[in-house]
C-alpha cells in the first residue's frame, strides 16, 4: 500500500514531487534514473536501425542495375552486342570474310558492365586417338567424328579470335570501352564513333 502524504503547503508539495522516494511515490514505471536509461537504450537503437537502413540503401543503389540497359547495340566496326534480362549475352563481329562469335554472362555495378566469356565445346573423336575438346562452330555442343570442323580454325570463324571488350561503361543508351588505365574511350576513328550505340536509337 502506497504511503498517503498530508502536503501542508505548496512549496513542500514541490519538495515532495521532486524527492519521491522520500515520501514513498515511486514512478509507475520505476525510478526516474531506469526511465532515462530506457529512452536513452531506444534512442540508441533507433539510431542503429536508422544506420544500418542507410547502408542497406547506398549498397541496394550501387549494385541497382539500370533496366533500361538491356537491348542491342552496335558500333561502326562490325561489333554487335545483345544483353538479355537473363544476364547472358550474345556478341558477334565480322568484316569482310572474317567474323566470330561469343556468349556468356554479364554483371553491371556503378554503370560499368562486366563480362564474362563461357566458351561452347564440341567432343572431337578420332579413331586411335583421344578424345580432345575444340571450340564449337555453332551454340550447340555436339560430337565431331571427324576433322570437318578444323577449318573453322584457319578461316578465323566461329569462336576463335574474338577480341570483345569484357568491360563497358554504360551512359545515355552508349556502352563505351574502358581502357588499361579506367579511362573511357570516346575519340573517333576516321570520324566514326569507338562506343556501341543502341539498335533502335
Amino acid at each position: 500500500m502506497k504511503k498517503i502524504i498530508n502536503l501542508p503547503n505548496k512549496r513542500a508539495t514541490l519538495w515532495h514531487m521532486s524527492n519521491p522516494r522520500k515520501v514513498g511515490l515511486e514512478p509507475r514505471y520505476g525510478s526516474y534514473n531506469n526511465v532515462r536509461r530506457k529512452l536513452f537504450e531506444t534512442s540508441r537503437k533507433m539510431k542503429l536501425n536508422i544506420f544500418y537502413i542507410l547502408i542497406l540503401l547506398f549498397i541496394s543503389l550501387g549494385l541497382k542495375r539500370p533496366e533500361n540497359i538491356l537491348g542491342e547495340y552496335y558500333n561502326y566496326f562490325g561489333s554487335k552486342l545483345k544483353i538479355n534480362s537473363d544476364s547472358t549475352f550474345q556478341y558477334s563481329w565480322s568484316f569482310d570474310t572474317q567474323s566470330c562469335w561469343t556468349k556468356g554472362k554479364w554483371k553491371v555495378k556503378h554503370h560499368i558492365v562486366y563480362f564474362e566469356i563461357i566458351p561452347i565445346y564440341d567432343t572431337l573423336r578420332r579413331k586411335g586417338k583421344q578424345d580432345t575438346l575444340i571450340l564449337s562452330a555453332d551454340e550447340i555442343p555436339n560430337l565431331v567424328t571427324n576433322d570437318t570442323a578444323l577449318p573453322d580454325y584457319f578461316f578465323g570463324s566461329g569462336q576463335i579470335n574474338c577480341h570483345m571488350s569484357l568491360r563497358l561503361y554504360y551512359k545515355d543508351d552508349k556502352l563505351i570501352e574502358i581502357d588499361d588505365k579506367g579511362k573511357l574511350i570516346t575519340n573517333k576513328v576516321h570520324g566514326d564513333n569507338t562506343w556501341y550505340v543502341r539498335k533502335d536509337n
